[in-house]
């Protein structure tokens, strides 16, 4: 499984004012919770099983490991998506030795996901909590 991690520092004039601080900080951890959830919708996406089709075709014939896959927030700038330890989920993700089988690289397509769409909701956090420090102002 693969990780990605960004680090925001708040720092300046402007956040020692405890609500402008607090304010900013939630915008952060919202946007933070976000992305990671999109990452965990991606991860199950790629978990899917046709209805016509008797057998899995990409990795669900219990449910059990698209169940473990979940995204939590660790704090106001850190989540992550993980599949809780599955014994086997190195295996789906990357495939093994020995096999033909080069896994379904569900975890890599999530981190691409997330990379490509983290600005766009960001910005979105980041002009709602401009517009509670300006009064209601919106930018």
């Amino acid at each position: 499984m693969a990780d990605t991690t960004a680090t925001v520092e708040l720092s300046g004039p402007m956040f020692r004012d405890p609500l402008r601080r607090r304010i900013v900080k939630q915008a952060l951890r919202a946007a933070v919770h976000e992305v990671a959830l999109i990452g965990e919708r991606r991860v199950k996406e790629e978990l899917w099983k046709p209805a016509d089709f008797p057998i899995s075709r990409h990795g669900v014939d219990t449910g059990f490991y698209k169940r473990h896959v979940s995204s939590r927030v660790i704090n106001d700038t850190t989540a992550e998506v993980n599949d809780q330890g599955v014994v086997y989920g190195p295996w789906l993700e990357s495939g093994g030795r020995g096999t033909r089988f080069r896994g379904y690289g569900m975890f890599r397509k999530a981190i691409t996901e997330m990379e490509r769409r983290s600005r766009g909701v960001l910005r979105k956090r980041i002009r709602k909590a401009a517009a509670q420090l300006n009064g209601g102002i919106a930018l």
